[in-house]
């Protein structure tokens, strides 16, 4: 447990203890969300609740004068609650996320790729830490990764622990859709050699669309697949549509 803490506050810590040494372009906010369902006398189906979550959204980037090398990090984390009459409170978001990637140029955008990537929630109960070596094409704010060379450790409810080698593939794009709109998107995928690729494989689907009302209040519609079986042989969705305040720090 306490190495599971340790990892966890290297990830997180390692971006702002590096800045003090060089010239990163830091973007960081906290979104604080609110959503809201009240009925009566509704002939539908449905149910009161009220739900809240606090996300922390950190991006760190830092790249050499002439383009040739790129050091990208990303962070969020996020923990949410909703409360109705037949479960009172209970946890509905909870979610540690770190990504660290290094790039030296290769040939146009095409870049030799080292990542590390931590998944985890905030009780410790599941984690995920991976390192992969590769390629990386960079445009803009497209990233696509192919990491053949890749270590996943995992950690689960303190009963299970493994260790496998496999491939890494990600795809991340960010940028606006329209003046207010700007839509966030990373696909990953993780293959441990020797499986069954579309029956054992891990996949992740995040995407984050975000309606700016003005400079303090948003709107967000978040959208989370999930088919990981080592939790479920199910695939794992959710929908979350909120508004509420943004804090840039």
């Amino acid at each position: 447990m306490t190495k599971k803490i340790l990892i966890i506050l290297l990830f997180l810590l390692l971006p702002n203890a590096s800045s003090i040494a060089f010239d990163w372009v830091i973007d960081q906010k906290i979104l604080f969300q609110f959503e809201e369902m009240l009925y009566s006398n509704w002939e539908g189906t449905g149910f009161n609740y009220v739900a809240g979550s606090i996300r922390y959204l950190g991006n760190y980037n830092n790249m050499s004068d002439d383009s040739t090398f790129k050091f990208i990090n990303n962070a969020e984390a996020a923990i949410g609650t909703a409360y109705n009459a037949t479960d009172k409170w209970k946890i509905q978001e909870d979610k540690i996320s770190a990504n660290s990637s290094a790039n030296q140029k290769l040939v146009n955008d095409f870049y030799f790729n080292g990542t590390a990537d931590l998944k985890s929630r905030f009780d410790l109960s599941s984690a995920y830490l991976l390192g992969a070596l590769g390629m990386n094409f960079i445009r803009g704010e497209l990233s696509i990764q192919e990491n053949p060379m890749t270590i996943r450790a995992t950690f689960i409810r303190n009963t299970e622990r493994s260790f496998e080698f496999g491939n890494y593939f990600r795809i991340s794009w960010k940028g606006l859709l329209d003046t207010n709109i700007a839509m966030t998107i990373k696909i990953e995928n993780f293959y441990r050699y020797g499986q069954i690729f579309w029956k054992e494989s891990y996949w992740n689907l995040e995407t984050m669309t975000s309606f700016k009302v003005n400079k303090i209040i948003s709107s967000h519609i978040i959208i989370n697949a999930l088919l990981d079986t080592k939790q479920s042989k199910k695939l794992q969705a959710y929908e979350k549509i909120t508004i509420g305040l943004t804090w840039i720090l």
